[in-house]
Formats: C-alpha cells, sequence, structure tokens
C-alpha cells in the first residue's frame, strides 16, 4: 500500500475524494451547510454559573413548597372553623331535642 492510499482512505472512507476533503467548506444559509460547520462564540451577556443557576433552581422549589403549605395550612384552618361551628350546632340540637322529650317535673 502506497502512502497516497493511506492519505486517500479516511476521505474514501467519508463518502468524498481526497482532493475534495481539504478545501474549506463554505457557510450558508441551507440547514446542511449550518449543521456541519462549528463556530466558536465568545460568553454574552446570557451566560450564567452554573452554581447561581442551582441556588436560583433551590430557591424556587423551596419558595414553591412554602407557598403550598401555607395554602394546605389555611385550608385546614378553615376546615377547622366549620367543623367547630357544626359542632356547636349540633351541640345546640342535641340539647333542644333532649329539652323537649323530658318529662315535665
Amino acid at each position: 500500500m502506497s502512502s497516497q492510499d493511506i492519505a486517500a482512505a479516511p476521505a474514501h472512507a467519508a463518502g468524498t475524494t481526497g482532493a475534495t476533503s481539504a478545501a474549506p467548506l463554505p457557510v450558508g444559509t441551507d440547514a446542511a451547510d449550518r449543521s456541519t460547520g462549528f463556530e466558536a462564540t465568545t460568553g454574552g451577556p446570557e451566560m450564567k454559573s452554573g452554581e447561581v443557576l442551582l441556588v436560583q433552581a433551590y430557591v424556587a422549589i423551596w419558595l414553591l413548597l412554602f407557598g403550598y403549605l401555607a395554602l394546605l395550612w389555611r385550608r385546614q384552618r378553615s376546615l377547622h372553623l366549620r367543623l367547630d361551628a357544626m359542632d356547636r350546632v349540633l351541640d345546640r340540637a342535641t340539647a333542644a331535642a333532649q329539652a323537649t322529650k323530658a318529662p315535665p317535673s
């Protein structure tokens, strides 16, 4: 095997010839052209530290959890108030029923 065969083998394996593989690919607007090229970019204003994002995520989750617990606490308090009112009404109804059934003394 000659040195030309060895140099052409990777290009042949990729489906191209050795002459065209050395030329840079033009960057066009076609989706296939964009997917083959890579252009490194520098960080912009949208870059954030992973640590900052992690802390923000934890804060958001804890706030949601505390909000949900506060909602449950309010609902529970409302239920207790309604049950207490029902108990008072039931006690009055029971007392009234016993008063009407009691024989006169």
